[in-house]
């Protein structure tokens, strides 16, 4: 996996989230994937409603991308990538056709609010994001335990 890291983050390092996205890769994939990944970080604390979201841009070359919100405490941006980075890997292994389901997703959920109702919470792809998401900060935190808050 190659990982770009943009933006600014005053509580991890870039190598620090490098060794996160690829701990928690690692835990899904079973083998390191040969995907091309961007992790933005930005604090944007004028965005309500969510601390991170991910697209996919067939255009670029760093394809899947993952967006998180810097100004949140670590354990926070940790769980945040955590459940990206499932639906990464969702769009990777093909149960989700990225394109379709963003625009799905910004219709029914008002632009990724998940005010609309709670359907958001009954969507399979949440419902394993969430699910998936404390065993993957968990296991981190085991290899990891200085990344704690």
């Amino acid at each position: 996996m190659n990982i770009l890291i943009v933006g600014d983050n005053s509580k991890l390092t870039n190598r620090q989230v490098e060794i996160v996205a690829l701990n928690m890769a690692n835990n899904l994939w079973k083998e390191t994937p040969d995907i091309n990944l961007e992790i933005n970080f930005e604090s944007q604390d004028d965005v309500k409603g969510f601390d991170g979201c991910c697209w996919y841009d067939a255009d670029d070359k760093w394809p899947y991308k993952i967006w998180v919100r810097s100004s949140r405490k670590i354990d926070t941006q940790l769980s945040t990538l955590a459940h990206e980075l499932v639906h990464v890997w969702q769009m990777h292994r093909g149960d989700i056709n990225p394109m379709t389901t963003m625009i799905y997703n910004i219709k029914k959920y008002k632009h990724w609010q998940h005010e609309a109702d709670d359907s958001y919470w009954d969507n399979p792809m949440e419902i394993e994001a969430f699910g998936r998401t404390p065993g993957l900060v968990a296991r981190l935190y085991n290899t990891n335990p200085e990344l704690k808050d």
